[in-house]
């Protein structure tokens, strides 16, 4: 709520789940408020923020509706809202290389187009906040070369959601948005990887099931339904003394699936961790091996080529279908690790805080066979993607992004 053009802006709401969030601009006077105007300013199913995401804030005839960041100006003869447009209006989260000298950045309600080609002068090209915003929490990016997951997991919104809206690459141009998967599990997570989604669903008992979904099934429709051709109740021993599952991470690529869990240990306290191998077999995938328990935290994992990197909160283990690796382990000292960021054949991109003096967020890059230490780079926020893109590393945080030049090399 809040004051604006000598009237009352009040968040409006139709009801929960698939219906449109707004604001509506009131006249006050002897008889009471008089409607004078309303906007909608998000229509989907979800909000990434998980709540009513319309927060008015007002001086003279302007507004900012948070955390969308819009702006409108309120007219004065007719009390209309005209929302304001603007290239730098929107988040930066999520970054993706698109052409030699730019990037795609996405935020929860913005895209844009950012031109690269002078690292020191990072330029918005085109783009800015969707308006009304109708993308939901999880964005699929549908691509020739290889499907792409757009959102960035956060700690207030680790669900699905019923729906995933699709954006269709566009080249040298942002992506269309067209189209939606309509998820018949909105919790299960999703992982993209060759041409083929993927999404895990824990079940009630010790199994998982997992289902693969070919990417080039999908079309600009509305609400879609999605055919699995692998559709599997995986099952794997699980060591005794451990507790319900807490929380699940996986990866998945053409010959593996590899899944991290965090289970609960004695009075509901979250305490082990143990990681399970599947390998691609005739049909769906057979369990391989369980890695011993641990007692760190995970944050995040990956898989490159048969590796996978998984992130715990104090250090971080390689492992490949022969085991959790041993001699390849990186232990935290003067930093904390955020997130896993990006992974190849040669490097690990981790989003980290440094502790060395005062406290500044930034990214860790190590090796991959080893997990030596290679570069770091400090930022002004905390690292939530990278893209590479030619010579530079593209770092995208909540509000700005950060080009790091020359990289650290990639071959």
């Amino acid at each position: 709520m809040g004051a604006a053009a000598g009237g009352l802006l009040l968040e409006r709401t139709t009801g929960v789940g698939c219906t449109p969030y707004g604001a509506e601009l009131y006249a006050l006077g002897s008889a009471g408020p008089v409607l004078r105007s309303k906007l909608t300013v998000f229509d989907a199913c979800r909000n990434v923020f998980g709540s009513i995401p319309v927060r008015a804030v007002a001086s003279g005839q302007n507004a900012v509706l948070e955390p969308t960041h819009q702006i409108v100006r309120i007219e004065d003869a007719t009390g209309a809202m005209i929302p304001l447009r603007g290239l730098h209006q929107g988040t930066f989260e999520r970054v993706r290389a698109a052409g030699p000298t730019a990037v795609e950045v996405h935020g929860p309600t913005s895209m844009q187009l950012v031109d690269i080609s002078q690292p020191e002068a990072p330029v918005v090209k085109a783009g800015g906040l969707l308006t009304p915003v109708n993308v939901e929490w999880l964005r699929y990016e549908v691509s020739e070369r290889a499907p792409r997951l757009l959102t960035v997991p956060t700690s207030l919104a680790k669900t699905t959601g019923p729906v995933t809206t699709l954006y269709w690459e566009n080249p040298n141009a942002l992506p269309t948005v067209a189209g939606s998967i309509a998820n018949d599990d909105p919790t299960g997570e999703w992982r993209t990887s060759a041409q083929f989604l993927y999404q895990l669903s824990p079940t009630d008992g010790p199994t998982i099931r997992l289902r693969r979904f070919p990417a080039g099934g999908v079309t600009r429709a509305p609400r879609q339904t999605l055919a699995a051709d692998v559709d599997q109740v995986l099952t794997q021993p699980v060591p005794a003394g451990l507790g319900k599952r807490a929380n699940i991470w996986f990866e998945a690529d053409s010959s593996n699936l590899v899944i991290l869990e965090q289970r609960a240990g004695g009075a509901g306290v979250v305490s082990t961790t143990i990681v399970n191998w599947f390998g691609r077999s005739q049909g769906g995938y057979e369990w391989i091996f369980t890695g011993p328990p641990t007692s760190s935290i995970p944050v995040s994992m990956g898989l490159a080529k048969g590796r996978a990197v998984l992130v715990f909160n104090d250090q971080i283990a390689t492992a490949t279908k022969d085991g959790v690796g041993s001699a390849a382990k990186f232990e935290a000292r003067d930093v904390t690790l955020d997130g896993l960021l990006a992974m190849n054949e040669d490097f690990v991109y981790l989003g980290v805080s440094f502790h060395s003096g005062a406290e500044t967020k930034g990214a860790l890059v190590l090796r991959a066979q080893d997990l030596s230490e290679v570069a770091r780079y400090t930022t002004a926020e905390g690292v939530l993607s990278m893209a590479e893109v030619g010579a530079n590393l593209v770092f995208g945080m909540r509000s700005t992004l950060t080009v790091a030049s020359p990289a650290c090399p990639v071959r």
